[in-house]
């Protein structure tokens, strides 16, 4: 049928866990906090944070991995355009998740109107580590792991963002699909 071995785990399940069929979890979450960690110490002035993701994605879909985000946002990344477009449903690769500590996984997005970092690490007491872009530091950082809604340590300040998570890998057209006969 349409289905082939080297679909699962991109073709590489050494390397790969794809336990659902939509995005290679876990090791893609880990690749795409790895590209998002190159720009750390980069300043401000060069990648914001929306610039970060985009980059992120960009490095990811360069190096053989495209996810249905990367085809309806590459280039075009803000804090406002992710919230519009997670709302919108699974439909463009982005789901939005009301944020609790329990939904939060590494490789999500932690976004607010005007801000956005990316989930390198959930701890146990319910602190998420970033990689983010810091206005007040004026460059890249990965955070010390923070709470979300302690105001003085969370990056959001006040607001709690939301979850947006990319869990769908672009699927190929119908009509180049390789009947494996």
């Amino acid at each position: 049928p349409e289905w082939s071995p080297y679909a699962y785990a991109l073709g590489n399940p050494m390397k790969f866990v794809d336990p659902n069929g939509k995005w290679a979890n876990d090791a893609n979450a880990q690749w795409f906090i790895e590209f998002a960690r190159q720009d750390i110490g980069k300043p401000y002035s060069e990648v914001d944070c929306s610039q970060l993701v985009d980059n992120a994605l960009s490095e990811m879909a360069n190096d053989g991995t495209r996810t249905a985000a990367n085809d309806n946002l590459e280039g075009q990344i803000s804090a406002g355009g992710l919230l519009q477009a997670s709302e919108k449903g699974n439909d463009n690769g982005l789901v939005q998740l009301e944020y609790s500590s329990d939904n939060v996984q590494v490789g999500d997005l932690l976004v607010t109107g005007s801000h956005v970092e990316i989930v390198s690490g959930v701890n146990k007491d319910g602190t998420v580590q970033t990689v983010g872009a810091s206005d007040k530091q004026q460059k890249v950082v990965e955070r010390k792991p923070f709470n979300v809604n302690d105001p003085k340590r969370s990056p959001f300040g006040n607001k709690i963002p939301v979850i947006v998570r990319i869990n769908e890998k672009k699927q190929e057209p119908e009509d180049e699909k390789i009947d494996q006969k």
